[in-house]
């Protein structure tokens, strides 16, 4: 007679599982502001440089909007005059807009560009003219 060796174990699986998330950010750092100084009738084109510098979690990609300023019309940009007058410089922005951050401690710089085009110089008021454009990061 053959004997039979029977075990039984009572075993209790278990699974430990541990989760954290970890938000990704950004925050801007600098935002430059353009000048043009004065510019007479006879300017045809100007341009200014500045820097937008911000930071972002690693590995977190962005993407940096503008809202398109406040005397936008249609597609076009532009900068009014301080007057009653309404008279409007027209202009152009420009920046590379997305990327992957690389941390808080790597700040990143991106050049902007605004180029301003004064083509129809008759209906130029004298005086200041402004306009102001918020950009966004979102990641």
């Amino acid at each position: 007679m053959k004997n039979k060796l029977l075990f039984t174990c009572a075993c209790l699986l278990t699974s430990l599982f541990s989760l954290a998330a970890f938000a990704g950010e950004c925050a801007f750092i600098e935002i430059p502001s353009f000048d043009f100084g004065s510019l007479s009738v006879t300017t045809r084109h100007a341009s200014a440089t500045g820097d937008v510098k911000f930071w972002c979690t690693k590995g977190t990609a962005y993407r940096i909007t503008d809202n398109g300023g406040m005397h936008k019309s249609g597609y076009k940009l532009n900068m009014k005059s301080n007057d009653s007058r309404r008279a409007y410089i027209p202009y152009i922005l420009k920046y590379n807009s997305n990327g992957i951050g690389l941390g808080k401690d790597v700040p990143m710089t991106v050049p902007v560009r605004i180029n301003v085009f004064v083509v129809d110089r008759r209906s130029l008021v004298a005086g200041r003219y402004f306009d102001q454009v918020k950009l966004s990061l979102n990641y």
